[in-house]
């Protein structure tokens, strides 16, 4: 609890499932996907388990997408 976490990929799958459990846990976080648009289903079931999380865009496997996302 009181954990601070990012979860890449958490609009599906494992990344979405790490995401929930963390929230569960209590931690705050930032959910990541390729597209923000790709989260909204993601951040509606963290803000049913009362999770203080939010989303963005990040592609890891470009630059400045990760640096957009660190700033």
């Amino acid at each position: 609890a009181g954990s601070r976490v990012v979860v890449t990929g958490a609009s599906r799958g494992l990344g979405r499932a790490l995401a929930e459990g963390v929230a569960q846990e209590g931690a705050r976080g930032v959910v990541t996907a390729t597209a923000v648009s790709r989260l909204e289903g993601t951040l509606a079931r963290l803000s049913r388990h009362g999770a203080d999380a939010h989303g963005t865009a990040l592609d890891l496997a470009d630059p400045a997408s990760v640096e957009s996302a660190a700033a």
